[in-house]
C-alpha cells in the first residue's frame, strides 16, 4: 500500500495520495480485507496474479488459512510472512518467518496484484485498545492506510518482497514480481471491482449490524448489569474473564498489570463503620479512573482489590502510573463524614500476557509493599 513516510518509509517519484492515515479498529480491518480478498478471489483474472500478506503471528494467519489457501487455489502466487513455524501451510501458500525483532513484525498488510488490479492495505499496531471493545482482540487498534490504485500496491509489494527475499525460494520471487509487470491494457476493470470491494464491505457491515439489532437492547443491558461492580460501577471479574477470553490463544498486544490493594480496609470498617469502607474503595475507583486512558482496563478484583491493564504499557511505564496513582489516593478526601479518613493503596505491577495474567508476580510484589510499610508502588522482580 502507499502509506505515508510515518507508516512505511520514504518513497521517491510522483505519489497517489491513499486513503489518509486514521486509527482503525481490528474489526474494521478485517471487514476491508475480507472485502479485498473477496473480490479478489472473485475476479480469478487470467495471467499472473499475487497475494502477499504479513500477519504480525502465525496464531493469526491459522484464523485466515482457509481464505489463502483458495487464493492460491485460484492460480495466485501467495505469499505469507508472520512471526512463527512457516509448516504445514496450505497447498501452494508459501511462507516466511520473521524475526520478531524486525520492525515489519509489527505490520499487518495485504496486497493483492494482478494485470487490472491492485489493492492494498497496511497497518502498523499501536499496542493500544479501542475504548469501549467488546474484547481484546476486537478492540486492539492499528493505524492504516490502504489504496485501490495498482500502482501503489505495486510499489508496495515489491519494498515487501525484497524485505522478504531472503526467506523466499527464486521461482516463487520470480512468480511474484511477474504480476507485477506493467498492466498492457486498460485499468477500466480496476473501476468496476474497487465497486464490488466496496459492495462486498457495506454487505459485510450490513450484516453485523442486523446482527447487533436483533439482539435487542434487553440482552444488552443484562450483560452490562452482570459485567459491572455495583459499589464501584467498574468492570468486574466477570467481564474481564470475557474479554480476554478472545487471547485465549495468546495474542501480540504488550500488556502492563497492576494489582492495587487499598491499605487497611478492614481497620476502616471496624473503626468508622462499613459505610466508610465502601466510601473508601469508591474514592479508589474514582482516583483510578482519572489517572488511567479510555483504553485501559480497570476492574474491581476483590474485596479490597482493583486490577489495572495498561495495554502497550512496558513495566517501566505501568510503575509510573502506579506511582502516580499511590500519589493520587494519598492525596483524595473521602466524602464526610469520612473527610478525615486516611486512604492510601499499595500497588504490585507486573508485565502480562493477556491469555494468562501474572497474579503470582503482582501477589508477591503487592506482598513485598505491605511488608515495607504499604502506600508505595513496587515492580515484580
Amino acid at each position: 500500500m502507499a502509506a505515508s513516510t510515518a507508516l512505511l518509509g520514504p518513497r521517491t517519484g510522483p505519489q497517489t495520495p491513499p486513503v489518509a492515515e486514521r486509527v482503525r479498529s481490528k474489526h474494521s480491518l478485517m471487514v476491508l480485507s475480507h472485502a479485498m480478498e473477496d473480490a479478489f478471489d472473485a475476479a480469478r483474472e487470467t495471467g499472473p496474479r499475487l497475494a502477499l500478506g504479513l500477519f504480525q503471528h502465525r496464531r493469526y494467519f491459522d484464523v485466515e488459512a482457509a481464505r489463502w489457501g483458495a487464493l492460491a487455489a485460484g492460480g495466485a502466487t501467495v505469499v505469507v510472512a508472520f512471526v512463527g513455524p512457516v509448516d504445514d501451510l496450505p497447498a501452494g501458500v508459501h511462507g516466511v518467518s520473521l524475526d520478531p525483532d524486525d520492525p515489519i513484525a509489527s505490520q499487518w498488510a495485504l496486497l493483492l496484484v494482478d494485470r487490472s488490479m491492485g489493492t492494498t492495505l497496511t497497518a502498523v499496531d499501536r499496542q493500544r485498545l479501542e475504548a469501549g471493545g467488546q474484547s481484546l482482540e476486537a478492540a486492539r487498534t492499528f493505524v492504516a492506510a490502504w489504496s485501490f490504485v495498482r500502482e501503489d500496491a505495486t510499489r508496495e509489494a515489491r519494498r515487501l518482497l525484497d524485505g522478504l527475499s531472503a526467506g523466499l525460494r527464486p521461482a516463487v520471487r520470480a512468480a511474484a514480481l511477474l504480476a507485477l509487470a506493467r498492466p498492457a491494457r486498460s485499468t477500466r476493470a480496476l473501476e468496476s471491482r474497487f465497486t464490488a470491494a466496496l459492495t462486498a464491505l457495506v454487505d459485510a457491515l450490513d450484516r453485523g449490524y442486523n446482527r447487533r439489532c436483533a439482539l435487542g437492547s434487553e440482552l444488552t443491558s443484562v450483560r452490562l448489569q452482570s459485567e459491572q461492580d455495583r459499589l464501584t460501577g467498574l468492570h468486574n471479574r466477570h467481564y474481564l474473564d470475557r474479554f480476554l477470553g478472545s487471547a485465549s490463544g495468546g495474542s501480540v498486544l504488550t500488556l502492563c498489570a497492576l494489582l492495587v490493594d487499598v491499605d487497611h480496609l478492614k481497620t476502616i470498617n471496624d473503626s468508622w463503620g462499613h459505610g466508610a469502607g465502601d466510601a473508601a474503595l469508591s474514592s479508589v475507583a474514582g482516583v483510578l479512573r482519572r489517572m488511567t486512558r479510555p483504553d485501559d482496563v480497570v476492574v474491581r478484583w476483590g474485596g479490597d482489590e482493583f486490577l489495572v491493564l495498561l495495554p502497550g504499557a512496558d513495566p517501566e511505564a505501568g510503575l509510573a502510573v502506579a506511582r502516580r496513582i499511590v500519589d493520587a489516593v494519598r492525596a483524595a478526601t473521602m466524602p464526610e463524614p469520612w473527610a478525615t479518613v486516611p486512604l492510601s493503596v499499595s500497588v504490585g505491577v507486573s508485565p502480562a500476557n493477556p491469555a494468562s495474567l501474572p497474579l503470582t508476580q503482582l501477589d508477591k510484589a503487592l506482598y513485598a509493599v505491605k511488608a515495607a510499610g504499604r502506600d508505595a508502588a513496587q515492580l515484580a522482580i
